[in-house]
């Protein structure tokens, strides 16, 4: 079984059923959080109208011919994938897409077209694929991917049919994890972090998260015990495991899932949590913290998020938050 299979059983039944019959729409809305496995069906399905060894008996693509890997790796003619241009897809992104979507498959009669976090469209460009959807041209399929609908015109909307993408409950996540050889507690944490297993497989392989969740451990600590060495800890622990952008943000995604932690076991609510390193530690904590202080707490961090996101240097962002949450 296949991890999309895994993942989106659902899903992958009903899209194998339409591909074989077919009886796919032109436009369809894939709605779930990153790492559900919207990219991958969209793929999928790509891969199954093009497939070089499919067959009417088949039940999917082979995923091994040179069409099926050219489609997995982004480099096949007739799948086009349109990804943001910074933070947002621009209308001139889309409007050459347009043209792709005028000209017919260079390989076959048909095109498959994936839009990439089309909730960040801009709203010229959203106006601009408005248009084609309002009269589809030729043998072709569009996937827009979202984290969420809500985010798009109501009117792209009533053009789709839309797919939610539901995510795995977070045991089975972590054990997925385990299986694939994490520790306990590097799949606990890797498995909040993110709903992609080779993801969270790589974070632990290839980043220093374990670190990061160590250190702001140690320093929450501190600000439990009101100690303004936490501000020293910003400096000399935290910041240099903050170098890269994408550490920052993950840095400040750790903090919260700390604090996220501390909330459910204050509240007593049944919880895999993220910091099941620190087991008996981590519920001695939680009886100090009243539900009133780690909710402000959690505020302040999003706060945080918010400054980071606003180009705010790093060190004031962490400074800040300690700030803030000695206060508190």
């Amino acid at each position: 079984m296949t991890t999309l299979q895994q993942k989106q059983p659902k899903v992958y039944r009903l899209f194998s059923k339409l591909v074989n019959e077919n009886k796919l729409g032109h436009a369809y809305i894939f709605e779930g959080v990153s790492g559900s496995g919207k990219k991958a069906m969209a793929k999928f399905v790509s891969q199954a109208l093009f497939c070089q060894h499919k067959t009417e008996s088949s039940v999917g693509p082979c995923l091994t011919c040179d069409t099926c890997q050219n489609i997995e790796a982004e480099q096949h003619v007739d799948t086009v994938i349109v990804e943001k241009s910074g933070t947002t897809i621009k209308v001139d992104q889309i409007r050459q897409l347009k043209s792709e979507l005028t000209t017919s498959g260079l390989e076959s009669s048909r095109k498959v077209i994936i839009i990439d976090e089309a909730d960040t469209m801009t709203t010229s460009a959203a106006n601009s694929l408005l248009k084609f959807l309002e009269e589809p041209q030729g043998d072709i399929i569009l996937f827009l991917l979202a984290t969420s609908k809500q985010n798009l015109l109501p009117t792209i909307i009533s053009r789709c049919q839309v797919i939610a993408f539901r995510t795995q409950p977070l045991d089975q996540r972590v054990e997925a994890l385990r299986q694939l050889g994490l520790t306990s507690n590097q799949a606990a944490l890797s498995a909040h972090l993110t709903e992609d297993n080779e993801q969270a497989v790589q974070f632990v392989q290839e980043t220093n998260v374990q670190e990061i969740a160590k250190s702001v451990w140690q320093w929450l600590n501190l600000i439990d015990r009101k100690d303004d060495q936490a501000f020293i800890h910003v400096t000399k622990t935290l910041l240099p495991l903050a170098k890269e952008n994408d550490m920052k943000q993950l840095m400040l995604d750790v903090m919260l899932l700390l604090l996220r932690d501390l909330l459910k076991e204050r509240l007593g609510l049944a919880h895999v949590p993220a910091f099941s390193a620190y087991g008996q530690q981590l519920e001695q904590l939680a009886e100090r913290w009243a539900t009133t202080k780690i909710s402000r707490a959690i505020d302040s961090t999003l706060q945080a998020q918010k400054m980071l996101d606003s180009y705010v240097n790093i060190q004031g962002v962490l400074e800040y938050l300690t700030l803030k949450l000695l206060e508190n």
